[in-house]
């Protein structure tokens, strides 16, 4: 979650790359495409407050030129997000092709490793095998250190089939 103005509890992101696929610039405006966007301010910033604090949607927005200062202030003021792409901050920014494409860091991370990084959806505890395996440690009576060490090869591969078989099921 990116908060509206810069610092908070939002997560710092990593700097990326103004997507080409942006609307074209308002006359007499720079070209921002394709250029790179810091979204963290750096340590020398004027302002203390803000020195390596994260930006906030205000300042990405207004740092790719998307959006003037007046249709960021009326962005501001719309709560929900209906049917009009411009019609708030968090909608306008969810459209823009780096914030959608933008991988959590523990997944850049994994994936630079040579692993395939695949997150489960939420409150499906039947899609992830793990929870298997403590069903299996709570049904032999078995520590989870233990459970760890003493299950074998086999039934973990029968838990991620059994777990495959619910995902083929959903689609």
């Amino acid at each position: 979650d990116v908060n509206v103005n810069p610092g908070g509890k939002q997560q710092a992101m990593r700097d990326t790359v103004i997507p080409l696929t942006n609307p074209p610039p308002k006359p007499g405006q720079l070209d921002t495409r394709g250029m790179p966007q810091k979204l963290v301010y750096p340590n020398t910033h004027p302002d203390l407050r803000l020195r390596g604090k994260p930006k906030g949607m205000k300042a990405a927005m207004g740092q790719e030129d998307m959006l003037s200062d007046n249709d960021i202030s009326q962005a501001e003021e719309v709560e929900a997000a209906p049917e009009s792409e411009w019609c708030c901050m968090y909608r306008v920014l969810s459209l823009q092709e780096d914030f959608a494409t933008e991988k959590p860091m523990i997944q850049h991370y994994i994936e630079s490793r040579g692993h395939v990084c695949m997150f489960l959806p939420k409150f499906h505890c039947e899609l992830n095998p793990i929870e298997l395996l403590w069903g299996y440690a709570k049904y032999h009576e078995i520590l989870v250190p233990q459970c760890l060490d003493m299950c074998e090869t086999l039934i973990i591969r029968r838990f991620f089939r059994k777990t495959w078989r619910y995902m083929d099921a959903y689609r």
